[in-house]
């Protein structure tokens, strides 16, 4: 493909202890742990608000928070203080509690005992900005990491674009909570992609439809027949959650594609709003609980599920997150 060359000074805008690039569950608790044990901390995120899956992807559980076998949280300190700033749970209740995390229904018929730290995407916008401006962390939203600028093996200056044009920051400490390893990957890191990458999802969010366990059912077989019909192609469940009682959250699209590449990001959101809006219409003709259903919204943006794996010094397992093992 035919290249430019392009030469541009830049005004170097922050020079913070830390930069968190990302702003995600991952970068929240970086960039709060950084800023209350002292260092200057700047967080920049692409999206108007922090959150990640939660508030980009219109998410709804905390995956990976427990052990699904035991209900019992694997995670703790920043985890329980954003379900305590969400009302919930009690506060002081949280690490005593069992969970049925994911709200996946079988799950739940089979321990309804256990809770479901469910939360509304706009409330967690709420407590994300809360927690990081009152632990001090300097927010830049509207900011996309854009490349670094290397000396020698370290990161010396971050270059982001955003209203400003392109500017620059020079850290001391760069976080790379992208999520798909942006940073890590132009300063040259090692990493992986699996050869079959886990499909993408749009989440979406119906409303005037109450939830119930025949509901889930009965939507799960309009789908089967749908797709033995040949008028949907690939999906997961369907995994329904509810955020009033009176709405309903559903992962179910799939689509193929990695995040890291534009054109296969942009086509899963296409892909993603049709199947959805197809999905609605064949719940919405088949089943008079969808009588008065109406689509509220779409995920701002398709999740990744899987794309780049950092190498790191050392790798986490699975058997790390089951048994809460430490580092030394």
């Amino acid at each position: 493909m035919p290249v430019i060359q392009y030469t541009k000074s830049l005004p170097i805008v922050a020079e913070p202890d830390v930069l968190v690039c990302g702003t995600g569950l991952a970068g929240i608790g970086a960039a709060v742990a950084a800023a209350r044990n002292g260092a200057s901390v700047m967080a920049v995120d692409r999206m108007g608000f922090a959150g990640g899956f939660f508030t980009n992807i219109i998410g709804s559980a905390f995956d990976g928070f427990v052990y699904e076998e035991t209900g019992k949280p694997v995670v703790g300190g920043l985890v329980f203080e954003m379900l305590e700033r969400m009302g919930v749970v009690e506060p002081g209740q949280a690490g005593s509690l069992s969970y049925n995390v994911n709200g996946d229904f079988t799950e739940v018929e089979k321990h309804p005992d256990r809770v479901i730290p469910r939360t509304d995407p706009e409330l967690f916008k709420k407590a994300s900005d809360d927690v990081l401006i009152q632990s001090g962390v300097s927010l830049l939203f509207h900011t996309q990491v854009s490349d670094v600028i290397m000396d020698s093996d370290r990161v010396d200056t971050v270059i982001v674009s955003n209203k400003d044009g392109l500017v620059a920051i020079r850290p001391k400490n760069v976080i790379d909570a992208t999520g798909d390893a942006d940073v890590a990957a132009w300063a040259g890191c090692s990493y992986e992609v699996a050869e079959s990458l886990q499909p993408m999802s749009l989440h979406f969010r119906i409303g005037f439809v109450e939830l119930t366990f025949e509901l889930r059912r009965k939507c799960a077989a309009v789908l089967e027949k749908a797709r033995s019909e040949g008028k949907i192609g690939l999906y997961g469940g369907p995994w329904p959650a509810t955020f009033s009682g009176r709405d309903i959250y559903f992962n179910v699209i799939r689509t193929p594609g990695n995040a890291t590449n534009p054109k296969d990001w942009t086509n899963a959101e296409i892909q993603g709003r049709r199947d959805a809006w197809t999905m609605f219409e064949l719940w919405k003709e088949a089943l008079p609980e969808f009588k008065d259903a109406y689509f509220f919204t779409s995920g701002p943006t398709a999740g990744s599920r899987e794309s780049r794996r950092i190498v790191g010094d050392y790798m986490l397992t699975g058997n790390d997150i089951r048994t809460s093992k430490r580092q030394d």
